[in-house]
This record gives C-alpha cells, sequence and structure tokens, in this order.
C-alpha cells in the first residue's frame, strides 16, 4: 500500500518538474531588462525552485493570496 502511495508520489513529483521548470523559465526569459549577474541569480533561483517546488509552490500560492487581501482592502 505504502510502496504505492510512495511511487505515485514520486511519479507526480517527476512529471510536475519539467512542466513547472518550463513555464517559469518562459517567465524569467521574457524579463529582458535583467543584467548578467541578475539572470546568473535567476537561473539559480529556477533550479532551486524547481528541485524543490514542493516547498516553494505553497508558499508563493500564500504570499499571492495576502497580497490579493492587502489591495482589496485598499
Amino acid at each position: 500500500m505504502w510502496e504505492t502511495v510512495f511511487i505515485g508520489a514520486i511519479a507526480f513529483y517527476v512529471i510536475m518538474l519539467p512542466i513547472l521548470f518550463s513555464r517559469w523559465l518562459d517567465f524569467m526569459q521574457r524579463d529582458h531588462s535583467l543584467s548578467s549577474k541578475e539572470k546568473f541569480s535567476s537561473w539559480v533561483l529556477l533550479v532551486i525552485a524547481t528541485i524543490l517546488w514542493p516547498i516553494v509552490v505553497p508558499i508563493s500560492y500564500l504570499e499571492l493570496l495576502d497580497a490579493r487581501k492587502t489591495f482589496n482592502n485598499y
């Protein structure tokens, strides 16, 4: 039972890696105002965020909800 859940979780993680990487890479490439140092930092962040997406995505979503709540209060 647990083996199936574990394999399913790993499969989901592996399937989401290229999807999120390509989406975040697309967002990064749209910004043409970055210096070469900022582009390098963006690449490092992109790799780290892609590897740690199970942590990054929920935190980003919570920040988005907080920003929306703040925006709606004004």
